[in-house]
């Protein structure tokens, strides 16, 4: 199926996407041109089709999209820049309706104009083939951008004249809008209005999104103040505003794997998926001991994802207590952070079924079931990449000491943990180490990321209890 059958046929842009995802970048360029030429040339007709709701969807109030008619936030920091971002949205009404009465008021441009319009339009059959993206549209935002600057200059030309002599200035305003220039530049810039508020009721989007943050907004302050049901009621008030927000489900799914209600938490995930709402439906599996569905969760969400879902889960999620931790078998999230993807061993090798690399630096984070003792000891097994020896410098608790990771060759490190940290529930162990580039020392690799040692199981063994003494007879 051609890239434009895929947005044409009325499943929208999102498969479009992913035909050109597979296709190299340098190539899509001639893939896209050639296939709007045979479009061009054999079914000019299927220009037509979807034409205006595609055409609409250019002329979209893009911020207002991505945080109130999205389902997901996909990782952008939409809350933290929603004041820079509504005023873009305004600006962006403002210059655009002025573009119009530019390009209708001024009649003999010359040949700038034909650029523009040619510009304008060529982006604007692009991407109605293609798939509507903000990116594609930036030539039509230049254009309108200037003549909508021409059109503001103008009006405070007018705005000065006025001050100078009100009678003159309305005169000259009356006299240009009974022109068939001006008529023509208000009914566009009408027209332009009309279209952008026919696309989308944006005043009811906009109060139905802001009680979705306002509810959400009131569940976090009640979870910090330890009130449970008060945060799971408005969490709810808050998918009643808007029940398609995914990031908003996935939150309140969080609080009920907290709250060990596993079967709520499932109910509340739905079936839409980002991969933030796997990261908590593969903690949800893995609490419920359903590893395989938990490492297929995990793993989607850490390949797919557009962030650092290591360090996302380690934020997010509060993994069971244990005392031994194995690396790269996809059930580790939320313990660690800092390193490449799990990797695996033929088992005839000798070495660990499953490890990661660390990436410079990282950290593994053990929530104990026990509280730490006295002669505690760490257990770490791993090994070093390059030959020789790589140092692998811990930090656990103040103290910080090196390892010597010898390269290709697994050991078993063991190290004792300081007795400052005894009692403590939870052992952190921060890791660094130096770092090389598999490609540059091996050109059939074809790896190019930067790592450092390999690491496959970190544990703590506690010291065994003491016997009570018995008294002598």
């Amino acid at each position: 199926m051609a890239m434009s059958d895929a947005v044409n046929s009325g499943r929208g842009e999102g498969e479009a996407k992913a035909i050109l995802a597979a296709i190299p970048q340098e190539e899509r360029q001639a893939f896209v041109s050639a296939d709007i030429r045979r479009i061009l040339n054999e079914e000019p007709w299927r220009l037509t089709r979807n034409f205006w709701p595609h055409f609409q969807h250019i002329w979209k109030a893009q911020f207002i999209e991505d945080y109130f008619v999205k389902v997901s936030f996909f990782t952008r920091p939409l809350r933290e820049v929603w004041i820079i971002g509504a005023l873009g949205d305004v600006l962006w009404l403002i210059f655009s309706a002025a573009s119009v009465f530019a390009l209708a008021s001024r009649p003999r441009e010359g040949g700038f104009r034909l650029l523009a319009l040619g510009w304008i339009a060529y982006s604007c059959l692009t991407v109605m083939l293609i798939h509507v993206e903000p990116r594609y549209l930036l030539p039509i935002w230049l254009f309108m951008a200037l003549y909508g600057a021409a059109t503001l200059g103008a009006l405070w030309n007018w705005l000065a004249l006025r001050r100078r002599n009100g009678t003159a200035a309305r005169a000259e305003a009356r006299a240009y809008l009974r022109s068939p220039w001006g008529v023509a530049g208000v009914f566009l810039c009408g027209a332009f209005l009309f279209l952008v508020f026919s696309y989308r009721d944006y005043p009811r989007i906009v109060a139905a999104g802001a009680q979705r943050e306002w509810h959400r907004a009131a569940a976090l302050s009640a979870y910090r103040r330890g009130d449970y049901p008060g945060a799971i009621a408005a969490y709810e008030r808050m998918l009643a505003a808007d029940p398609d927000f995914v990031d908003g489900r996935a939150e309140l799914a969080l609080l009920y794997l907290e709250l060990g209600d596993y079967d709520r938490g499932w109910e509340v995930l739905g079936t839409r998926h980002t991969h933030r709402g796997d990261v908590v439906r593969g903690a949800l599996a893995r609490a419920q001991g359903n590893h395989e569905l938990a490492r297929f969760f995990f793993e989607d969400a850490e390949v797919r994802a557009g962030e650092d879902v290591q360090k996302l889960a380690m934020e997010w999620l509060r993994p069971a207590p244990l005392t031994a931790l194995r690396l790269g078998n996809g059930l580790d999230f939320g313990y660690l952070d800092g390193f490449s993807f799990g990797e695996a061993l033929p088992a005839d090798e000798g070495g660990p079924r499953t490890y990661r690399w660390l990436q410079n630096q990282g950290v593994i984070r053990l929530p104990l079931p026990e509280p730490l003792s006295v002669g505690a000891v760490l257990r770490l097994r791993l090994a070093g990449g390059p030959p020789g020896d790589t140092p692998l410098s811990l930090m656990v608790g103040e103290e910080r000491m090196t390892l010597p990771a010898r390269g290709g060759e697994w050991r078993i490190y063991r190290v004792l943990v300081p007795a400052s940290l005894s009692g403590a529930s939870q052992l952190e162990i921060r890791l660094a180490a130096p770092t090389f580039i598999p490609v540059q020392s091996n050109r059939a690799s074809g790896d190019a990321r930067m790592l450092s040692v390999m690491i496959s199981d970190v544990a703590v063994e506690q010291p065994a209890p003491t016997p009570p003494a018995q008294e002598q007879p």
